[in-house]
């Protein structure tokens, strides 16, 4: 199996540095990784002005853990959106639409066993909404996997103070962390782990709402219910 990675999640993950942990969690996982070829050129450009500009926008040490990301082990994929129906529907709803997310997606319709981590609620969002795709989504249903189900999934695996001590970091270096992120990890650095987990579940299950059965849902990537939750 290999796993589809837009640049939203890297460029996320490499805020907390959280890449290369995640990079050796999945390979081990999954065997393979995948990125559009496009993303170096994007996040890390070597044209000196270009450069110079993206470490202002996204800060050199992040930009210097991504390209350590992509340095090897990681397959780059060119991908043209081909199929018709992903063409008219970029075309009619551009702004929800990421066209980057769907050569990712024109990636996923091609294959038969491949996940597409994604950090853009907005674009699984339009995506379940645009009804010409209802029946090609299907066919890839619970293929997807969103930036707080990865932060879960990190979280079995490291241990909850690794992770959370990652998060306190990105903040103190000033580093503008996901939004939801800080939600899930109020309180900061009294964050409890239950509390924590309880509030991935809350932006999974809203996810998983707006965006229909594109979710994954497997005990792998969605938090377990607590035990007060349960008896509500």
């Amino acid at each position: 199996m290999a796993l589809l990675l837009d640049n939203d999640v890297v460029y996320k993950l490499a805020q907390l540095d959280l890449l290369q942990e995640a990079k050796i969690l999945l390979l081990n996982e999954f065997g393979e990784l995948k990125i559009l070829d496009t993303l170096k050129f994007k996040l890390c450009p070597q044209h000196p002005s270009k450069r110079i500009k993206a470490e202002k926008k996204y800060g050199a040490d992040v930009l210097s853990r991504i390209e350590c990301f992509i340095d090897d082990d990681i397959s780059e994929i060119s991908c043209i959106v081909e199929d018709e129906a992903l063409i008219n529907a970029l075309a009619i709803n551009p702004d929800g639409l990421d066209a980057g997310e769907m050569q990712l997606l024109q990636a996923l319709f091609d294959s038969e066993n491949e996940l597409l981590f994604t950090g853009d609620k907005r674009f699984l969002s339009a995506l379940a909404n645009v009804g010409s795709l209802d029946e090609k989504l299907e066919r890839v249903s619970g293929r997807f996997i969103c930036f707080e189900q990865i932060i879960y999934f990190l979280i079995v695996n490291l241990g909850f103070e690794q992770v959370k001590a990652k998060f306190i970091q990105a903040l103190q270096a000033q580093i503008k962390v996901d939004a939801s992120l800080k939600f899930c990890f109020e309180g900061q650095c009294h964050a409890i782990e239950e509390n924590v987990i309880k509030n991935l579940r809350t932006h999974i299950d809203y996810l998983r709402k707006e965006s229909s059965k594109l979710l994954a849902d497997s005990e792998k990537w969605l938090p377990p219910y607590s035990d007060i939750d349960l008896a509500r």
